[in-house]
């Protein structure tokens, strides 16, 4: 299956940082070219021709457009950036929403799968804050029994599995398998399977 590089671009098609710079790179996107496949990339304008962010009625457009072209073209799959969040000229809850309803052809960054989750509530982070730090000194204390990097190794493998399960228990598969291919394909930056199936 071919892999969609879908990125945050503007309207005058210059492809110079972040995820435009990449798909310019490694994925064939054409200078010049502000919207639309190019290449094995699909550019979602974020900005117009002066630089300046478009409004998010616009953006939507575009990502309906998107979603269009990939129900034609099911033999695809895209692998969506953060659009409009890397430089901050969006946040993530202005612009998850709008790929909410897209097929299940598309592997969505982590940063949007959150958003769904509802992590970002100022409450919820507050609590993911104080959950992550009681975890931390939970594998701090863990480590210490273990003398080889291995072993450690082993022990940290075992207590994500742990709270991956614990999630799932909360969130149910559909989510968790698209959030773990989002965060491995940001994180180690391979390409993995075309498939993903949280183990039983």
């Amino acid at each position: 299956m071919t892999v969609i590089f879908v990125f945050g671009s503007n309207l005058a098609g210059k492809h110079m940082q972040g995820s435009a710079m990449t798909a310019k790179k490694f994925h064939g996107a054409i200078e010049g070219q502000g919207e639309g496949l190019q290449g094995r990339s699909y550019a979602i304008p974020v900005r117009d021709h002066d630089l300046k962010p478009l409004p998010l009625w616009r953006i939507a457009r575009s990502i309906n457009n998107l979603c269009e072209f990939a129900e034609s073209r099911s033999e695809l799959q895209f692998r969506v950036a953060a659009i409009g969040c890397e430089d901050e000229t969006f946040t993530a809850q202005e612009v998850a929403p709008l790929f909410r309803n897209m097929p299940a052809q598309f592997d969505l960054p982590y940063v949007f799968l959150t958003v769904y989750a509802g992590l970002s509530n100022p409450l919820h982070q507050t609590r993911a804050i104080r959950a992550q730090n009681a975890a931390v000194e939970v594998i701090d204390g863990l480590l210490e029994r273990f003398a080889h990097p291995q072993d450690k190794s082993e022990a940290l493998m075992m207590a994500m599995m742990a709270c991956l399960q614990a999630a799932r228990e909360i969130e149910g598969d559909e989510f968790m398998s698209q959030w773990l291919m989002a965060a491995l394909k940001d994180t180690m930056g391979c390409k993995l399977k075309d498939t993903f199936t949280v183990p039983a």
